[in-house]
């Protein structure tokens, strides 16, 4: 998009909102490293990259492809930043080790806190740490799996090209119960904050967090168990 400075700065104001949209669906520990505010620079970073780089020629809406490029902006910085202490990063190591030695039936989160020897508050706490780690999006997932997926500012549109993987998602999507497949529906195809969802469903944001990581996590050994 050909733009002057002036024109490029009412854009950007113009389209700021959408930053704040997006970072309202982040959940951020108050108590981490990563604020707020640090999403909301990144987020604008993606903003005036999604103004200079949109082609108005591709048929999408500019609120379209500017979301996912804000989306991937914020993902990306998050990927640098060293965001887990030493301990929650091992803590991190060992909650994938154990998911991936359970079998589906065995993914609850009373299970998996017993096999890393922990109660359950310390579990849901760890849960929260690494919350920005593992489950910004299902695309994140879909790259855990080991698959070429393009970069996430380059997902114009919200699908995923090898249909192999997708069948496995929707298989995996299907074996969990309905206030899980709720929570996923109401963050990814109707775009809640986790807050909004908390308020749907009468509990904190801090626990929407909390479960939408548990069920990324188990969404992504399902998804394993199908390719093994």
């Amino acid at each position: 998009m050909k733009l002057t400075g002036r024109e490029r700065e009412e854009f950007a104001l113009r389209y700021l909102p959408l930053v704040k949209y997006v970072v309202s669906r982040f959940y951020i520990k108050e108590t981490g490293t990563i604020s707020k505010e640090d999403l909301f620079h990144w987020g604008i970073v993606g903003l005036m990259e999604a103004i200079d780089r949109f082609d108005e020629k591709r048929g999408i809406r500019f609120e379209v492809y500017a979301i996912k490029r804000i989306e991937g902006a914020i993902k990306d910085a998050l990927r640098k930043e060293d965001i887990l202490t030493r301990g929650q990063r091992e803590k991190y190591r060992q909650l994938i080790e154990v998911i991936d030695s359970l079998e589906e039936g065995e993914l609850d989160e009373k299970n998996i806190a017993d096999r890393l020897g922990v109660d359950l508050v310390t579990y849901w706490e760890l849960l929260e740490d690494i919350n920005p780690v593992i489950v910004s999006s299902i695309e994140e997932l879909l790259e855990g799996k080991g698959f070429e997926i393009p970069d996430s500012r380059e997902l114009i549109e919200d699908k995923v090209e090898n249909e192999e993987l997708l069948d496995a998602l929707g298989k995996a999507i299907k074996k969990l119960n309905d206030r899980e497949r709720h929570i996923l529906s109401l963050y990814y195809y109707e775009g809640l904050s986790l807050k909004q969802i908390g308020t749907i469903l009468g509990i904190t944001e801090s626990r929407v967090s909390q479960l939408h990581a548990q069920i990324i996590l188990k969404l992504r050994r399902m998804i394993k168990g199908e390719w093994e």
